[in-house]
């Protein structure tokens, strides 16, 4: 999910979907599937989609008129894993689709984002023979390669946790990631660019639900310039099964928007 994630980072986390059980035919032996979004996410129940509604904070600290962007609407399948998600416009008019196709366990195959109706972005993932990612290339609307990621290391969940990047030629160093996670909630991610300079550090906490509350964000500007934000996180309402449906974000201690959820059930 793209709310806690720097746009030069996003789409990194995708190398795995995030044990749940699949049931398997009486003849075969158990499948041993990836730890899924839902188990990831700790969200409850057998959730099939999820709409958010970002809006804008009142006065009062009130949810008040709905952000220019985006509604966006995440799907999932029966196995709880992350399968597609379109974003809308405030009119409702749909701008963007991804589509994340898997392997039969959960593993990712690939990750693509249309916008009306044409490939705009791509990532395709390269296993070995174990099925262990070993790179990840992104192509743009053209088709042509234009990133090339190489995880180094994974956690027990097989979620990547640093790696390196890549132009489009393989060899051109762009520059060296890293992902944090408690139980598997994303909590944190670094950005070093090819010159060592390392420009973005997210440090994060997470709630007794598992659910992120905390984000220490510290940038580094082309200037040289470093900016330090406090993100903080509260979980205002819940529904009949637990999961938050609202959510307020503070930015250094000030309310600067308010997220709206919508569960439907499997």
């Amino acid at each position: 999910m793209k709310k806690l994630l720097g746009i030069f980072l996003l789409p990194l986390i995708l190398f795995s979907c995030q044990n749940s059980e699949k049931p398997a035919e009486e003849t075969s032996d158990p499948i041993e599937m990836e730890r899924n979004y839902l188990a990831n996410a700790h969200l409850l129940g057998k959730v099939k989609m999820i709409e958010e509604i970002p809006y804008l904070v009142s006065e009062d600290g009130s949810a008040g008129e709905m952000d220019s962007c985006c509604i966006e609407i995440e799907e999932l399948d029966e196995n709880g894993f992350y399968a597609r998600s379109i974003e809308k416009d405030k009119e409702g008019n749909v701008t963007s689709e991804r589509v994340i196709a898997l392997t039969e366990t959960g593993k990712v195959i690939s990750n693509t984002v249309t916008e009306k109706g044409k490939v705009v972005w791509k990532r395709e993932i390269i296993r070995n023979e174990e099925g262990v990612a070993t790179r990840a290339l992104d192509s743009d609307t053209t088709g042509l390669v234009t990133r090339v990621h190489k995880p180094e290391a994974f956690n027990d969940f097989n979620q990547a946790l640093s790696g390196t990047t890549y132009l489009g030629d393989s060899t051109t160093y762009f520059g060296k990631w890293t992902w944090d996670y408690i139980d598997g909630q994303v909590s944190g991610n670094s950005w070093v660019d090819s010159s060592g300079v390392q420009r973005r550090k997210r440090t994060g906490e997470v709630n007794d639900k598992g659910w992120i509350s905390k984000v220490v964000d510290v940038k580094v500007e082309e200037s040289g310039d470093t900016i330090t934000m406090v993100e903080t996180y509260t979980y205002d309402s819940f529904d009949e099964m637990g999961n938050w449906t609202q959510r307020t974000e503070y930015n250094d201690d000030k309310a600067v928007k308010i997220l709206k959820r919508t569960y439907t059930y499997y």
